[in-house]
């Protein structure tokens, strides 16, 4: 909602969200998204959905070298002494572990709002220096000392990875996906040096593009 062409924003953090669907009822998540559409029927709703999980998975490097190709990669020469794994059964196994968090949620927003827009924001593509991700490692610290940083183009082939499942996800729930901003997308592909924060985050310039897009669909969908 808002006044005059000017949305306003409500903005809640989903907490304590529930390994598997068995355990203890996720009370807090659920009452932070009865809490926004008690305020006031969205417009839209954004949400971040567990966009760090392909970073878990595929920044630091295996211990057992791995490789996969993305569909239509049938020239790519696979990662020196890695283990190729079928695009399929990757896509499989990250989808069932991205879509068992974040599905219970969105059902609960589904519920709430059935008819609401609802925009899924895409995750920062990688940062491709290693040495910068050294530098500013933080949690994978340890795993990066042990192991190393899985190569760039691994990295970013998860990134892309994790879309492919982001717009399955959103094609299945009547939602859709907020790119990321192309200015902050170089010509490989990667993360934009302008946009460096950390391993897995842009920094304020990179958010500021992002609010930037998220300003424009709210004014575009305010009834």
């Amino acid at each position: 909602g808002g006044t005059a062409g000017f949305p306003r924003y409500h903005f809640g953090l989903l907490q304590n969200l529930p390994a598997s669907p068995g355990q203890a009822p996720r009370m807090a998540p659920r009452q932070v998204v009865r809490d926004i559409f008690a305020a006031a029927m969205p417009d839209v709703v954004v949400t971040i959905l567990f966009g760090n999980t392909h970073n878990l998975w595929g920044l630091p490097q295996h211990p057992r070298p791995f490789d996969f190709f993305l569909p239509g990669e049938t020239a790519a020469e696979p990662l020196p002494g890695a283990e190729i794994i079928p695009y399929g059964l990757m896509k499989k196994a990250l989808s069932a572990a991205v879509v068992q968090q974040s599905l219970p949620i969105l059902s609960d927003v589904r519920a709430l709002g059935p008819d609401v827009p609802l925009r899924f924001l895409a995750p920062p593509p990688p940062v491709p220096d290693e040495t910068f991700l050294m530098r500013h490692a933080k949690t994978f610290g340890a795993q990066f000392a042990e192991h190393g940083i899985s190569p760039a183009p691994l990295r970013h082939k998860f990134w892309r990875l994790y879309l492919d499942i982001l717009g399955d996800l959103a094609s299945g729930l009547d939602a859709a996906v907020i790119p990321v901003p192309e200015r902050a997308i170089d010509a490989d592909g990667y993360l934009a040096s302008g946009y460096w924060s950390d391993v897995t985050h842009g920094n304020e310039s990179y958010y500021a593009l992002v609010l930037e897009s998220i300003d424009s669909l709210a004014r575009s969908l305010a009834r």
